[in-house]
């Protein structure tokens, strides 16, 4: 499994809490905090492939 870069997961993390916030369910703390615990776990393709689903997420939420 290849490692993951902090900086990306630093970045994807951030994405998450932005995503959650735009979605309205940042106040689920089980959640979010599930969520930001499993991401420490992704593989690095696991980790790309997850930032292009929140860009298309975000993309989408903007139109």
């Amino acid at each position: 499994m290849a490692e993951v870069d902090e900086n990306q997961l630093a970045a994807l993390r951030a994405r998450t809490d932005r995503l959650l916030t735009a979605l309205n369910v940042a106040d689920d703390q089980k959640m979010a905090e599930w969520l930001q615990q499993r991401l420490g776990l992704l593989a690095q393709r696991d980790t790309a492939m997850l930032h292009r689903l929140l860009h298309d997420i975000e993309k989408k939420l903007a139109e």
